[in-house]
């Protein structure tokens, strides 16, 4: 991906993480307006010659002058806020951790849910088991106390 080619057609609002055209794309688009659509997982998506880029990427890349291996994490979890302040390198755990709460989860907290064959409080982060607890307030402190000497973050 050309940076130098996507600052020429795509203007970025670091403040706003809003991306505008600077030339007309196609027939359908003007020069001027918003680009992107927000896909089905909420993300902001920019199409460029035929390709479509997630609009974080492109917002680190013209920020910062390159594509980074490593994943970019939306820090407040709202995939369509691409602030560059609200944006972070992080390795695959660290985005799996700042996820969200995932739907089926009955605790109401991240990485805590209730084993019927232990009759117990299971702890994971990140896919990795970290035990058996009795009480849902011990299970939150060892997830939280984990997830920041892991992961040096709070839940």
């Amino acid at each position: 991906m050309d940076i130098d080619y996507i600052k020429n057609i795509l203007k970025y609002d670091q403040s706003t993480g809003f991306f505008v055209w600077k030339v007309s794309p196609s027939r359908s688009v003007k020069m001027g307006e918003q680009a992107g659509t927000i896909d089905g997982k909420g993300y902001v998506r920019i199409c460029i010659k035929g390709v479509s880029n997630k609009a974080h990427r492109l917002a680190w890349a013209v920020v910062y002058g390159e594509l980074p291996a490593m994943a970019i994490d939306h820090i407040n979890r709202v995939p369509s806020d691409n602030r560059i302040l609200n944006l972070r390198l992080a390795t695959c755990s660290q985005n799996v951790v700042n996820s969200k709460i995932r739907a089926n989860n009955t605790s109401g907290i991240r990485g805590v849910s209730w084993d019927k064959k232990y009759n117990k409080w299971k702890v994971q982060i990140a896919g990795k088991h970290i035990g058996y607890f009795n009480s849902l307030t011990e299970s939150k402190q060892m997830y939280t106390k984990v997830r920041l000497e892991k992961y040096k973050e709070f839940a």
